[in-house]
């Protein structure tokens, strides 16, 4: 098994309402919940700005941005770990712009489907 390591959080309450809440009616605990979000999170995110095609969604790349993760789907080739994901998922941006932005944020408005 592995070695387990205590991380403590602070949530607004509403947040901590809502993700328990997800937690019960999922049959499981707060903790297996925000295990398993993290790991996704740990094996899906990228640190940087993604650089999308803004008529297809597809990520083209990743800019230098402190400040900003993202996270998409596993890069096309897995012999090229470092190759961007081919599709996002969101991205956090603490930069001061948009916290959470979504696939839609990027896409010109006469590309989305």
């Amino acid at each position: 098994m592995a070695e387990k390591s205590r991380l403590e959080l602070r949530l607004d309450a509403d947040l901590h309402r809502d993700l328990k809440a997800l937690a019960d009616r999922a049959g499981i605990s707060v903790n297996q919940l925000a295990a398993g979000v993290l790991r996704w999170a740990v094996d899906h995110g990228r640190a940087g700005d993604p650089a999308v095609c803004p008529s297809t969604g597809k990520v083209m790349g990743t800019d230098d941005e402190p400040g900003v993760v993202w996270f998409g789907d596993e890069p096309e080739d897995p012999r090229y770990p470092d190759q961007p994901p081919c599709d996002l998922v969101f991205s956090l941006d603490f930069t001061g712009r948009s916290s959470i932005r979504k696939i839609h944020d990027y896409i010109r408005p006469e590309d989305r489907a």
